[in-house]
């Protein structure tokens, strides 16, 4: 690669010289070659601040390559393209783009409150207070609910959990909003 003078050079039987140049340039104009490379699945750990290991692709060219890329320190939640470009030392440039999709396939982990076991007052109408649960997840808890029904006879403090008796059934309750 580069430019070359080269000088041309005649002489006749007379022994006169007569010469002349040319000037000769060899550039790179080919793009390197870089290697497709596999998209990446990753378990969330936060909403938006998971790290993943990245491993440059190959690349092929006749001069040296330089590889970087746009992706993040840290990346969100759901997919992110990020671009890869193999660069050689006479500026020639080739992509490559690469998915990294970060999921939340980890269920969040519940404490509900000890058992307990209160004396009924009456068939119908036992309210008792069971205490609150708590819920953890790697990434962020969007609700917190259960299938309790709603009583009338009653005020029931917001996110307070509740245990109704009657003769045949036991149902647990956290309220949130009514």
């Amino acid at each position: 690669l580069g430019e070359t003078i080269v000088t041309w050079t005649a002489v006749d039987l007379s022994g006169n010289v007569g010469s002349a140049t040319q000037k000769v340039t060899v550039v790179d104009t080919t793009k390197p070659v870089i290697a497709k490379i596999a998209d990446i699945t990753s378990e969330a750990t936060s909403e938006k601040q998971n790290t993943i290991t990245l491993v440059a692709p190959n690349a092929t060219d006749i001069q040296p390559v330089t590889i970087t890329n746009n992706a993040p320190k840290e990346f969100p939640l759901g997919k992110t393209t990020i671009t890869w470009i193999a660069k050689d030392t006479s500026g020639n440039t080739s992509n490559a783009t690469q998915i990294i999709d970060v999921v939340d396939t980890t269920a969040p982990k519940l404490t509900v409150p000890k058992d307990i076991e209160v004396q009924a007052t009456s068939l119908t109408d036992n309210l008792v207070d069971i205490g609150n649960a708590t819920v953890v997840d790697n990434v962020k808890t969007i609700s917190l609910t259960n299938n309790a029904t709603k009583t009338t006879t009653s005020k029931i403090p917001v996110s307070n959990i509740f245990l109704f008796l009657s003769p045949s059934f036991v149902i647990i309750a956290m309220k949130n909003t009514y």
